[in-house]
């Protein structure tokens, strides 16, 4: 069967126990799970036994699960009984409750109590030979409130996932610290044009020279970035295909911000971002005929161009292209690159004359903003022109902080983030 609840606990669990209970009902061998390495079939395809559908793991929170790659291979999730895996899909791609309310195979991060409060699961991952923590075809599952540390000091490692169009993972509240320092490093922490994943509200940090996100979902799935916070990398997310909403992020302390490389010809949105602090270009537009909608993003210190393109890139679609009412301070190469206002002939460019849709329009330069973004990523804000409010769509609210970026002054309803001005209204 499918749908129990398991828990894992490292610090009063056991490998020898069959992870039915927690520590306080544990029984003999009927007690917590003592390591996340201990959900194993080993190619048991029996759904009676360890991981299925709809089954829950509560994490709980109480010491560091120590997981090396040499030992336990790189896990799956999916319908091969011959792999070694974390949870045996038994129904395939559905990530909807089916089959009797079974969904995804879901993983929870808890307190010692129990309770979800945000607390964090820590897998320590000894990537070995720098090898990966997931490698091959996924079926969707859910983690949240887990962190992942890459704790070898010679290999970075990675993961990589694959679904061909199937669901993938999805990722809420989750950290993965890769600091480092490595002497050997991948390319990039999640690396692949093809599958699905999202992420929601988690911590990338970074050694310097790696890419965070290098994610696809090239067939069309799920592929969400939002909510998220980005320190100290090459390249934070990397867009190889698929229409991605990068959607209220923080980004600091990185090289770039986001990196167009190769992928699907494809709408992808970049909306409500912070990127602070960044040695070359905020977001570098590539050469391939991507098609992004830009808006609404605060950029503040940049070494480079606040939005800059390859000599070749021209958007996809002429209508859809937009890149709008972003407000930039302190962009040392200028606003826009060379390459992005002259593309074809510079009829996307709204500001410069009528525009082919002005497809390029409302970005303001400003001065005498203050900022500051911590290492916990707690922003502080001051001096933000409330002329431009209306204009870029900042209100008192911005998705990529509880609390706003902003506090106006402003007077008015917020609507959707945006501070509404008064109307006018005829009374005859």
């Amino acid at each position: 069967m499918a749908g129990r609840i398991f828990y894992v606990d490292p610090l009063h669990g056991s490998s020898a126990n069959n992870g039915l209970t927690s520590a306080a009902y544990a029984v003999g061998n009927t007690g917590p799970f003592g390591s996340i390495t201990d959900v194993l079939w080993d190619g048991d395809s029996d759904p009676d036994k360890f991981g299925g559908s709809g089954d829950i793991y509560y994490m709980v929170a109480s010491t560091g699960d120590y997981y090396t790659h040499s030992d336990y291979g790189a896990y799956r999730f999916d319908t091969s009984p011959s792999a070694e895996r974390w949870g045996y899909n038994v129904y395939g791609g559905y990530i909807e409750t089916k089959f009797d309310g079974y969904g995804p195979l879901i993983m929870i991060g808890v307190n010692e109590d129990l309770e979800e409060d945000g607390t964090r699961y820590q897998i320590q991952y000894n990537a070995d030979t720098n090898s990966v923590i997931f490698n091959g075809y996924f079926y969707p599952f859910v983690w949240r409130n887990i962190e992942v540390k890459s704790v070898n000091s010679t290999y970075s490692g990675g993961m990589y996932t694959w679904t061909s169009g199937s669901d993938g993972p999805y990722f809420i509240n989750c950290k993965f610290d890769w600091s480092g320092p490595f002497v050997t490093t991948r390319g990039e922490v999640f690396y692949s044009g093809n599958p699905s994943s999202s992420f929601k509200e988690c911590e990338f940090i970074g050694p310097g020279t790696m890419t965070a996100l290098r994610i696809g979902a090239q067939y069309g799935q799920h592929c969400h970035v939002v909510g998220c916070k980005f320190k100290d990398w090459n390249i934070p997310f990397l867009f190889s295909g698929g229409p991605q909403p990068f959607y209220g992020n923080i980004i600091k302390d990185c090289n770039y911000g986001v990196y167009y490389g190769s992928g699907a010809i494809t709408l992808h949105q970049i909306m409500n971002n912070l990127f602070y602090n960044i040695t070359n270009d905020a977001i570098y537009l590539g050469n391939s005929s991507y098609c992004p909608q830009i808006m609404h993003n605060l950029i503040v210190d940049c070494g480079g161009y606040a939005f800059n393109s390859g000599a070749s890139w021209v958007p996809a679609n002429d209508r859809f292209f937009r890149l709008a009412r972003n407000v930039v301070q302190n962009a040392t190469s200028g606003v826009y690159g060379t390459d992005l206002i002259s593309s074809a002939g510079g009829i996307y460019f709204g500001s410069t004359g009528n525009g082919l849709y002005a497809n390029i329009e409302d970005n303001v330069e400003i001065t005498g903003l203050t900022l500051s973004v911590d290492d916990n990523f707690n922003v502080t804000i001051s001096g933000f022109p409330e002329s431009y409010l209306g204009i870029t769509g900042f209100g008192s609210q911005a998705p990529s902080s509880a609390g706003g970026f902003f506090s106006s002054g402003v007077s008015g309803e917020s609507v959707g983030g945006v501070e509404e001005p008064e109307q006018a209204r005829v009374t005859s």
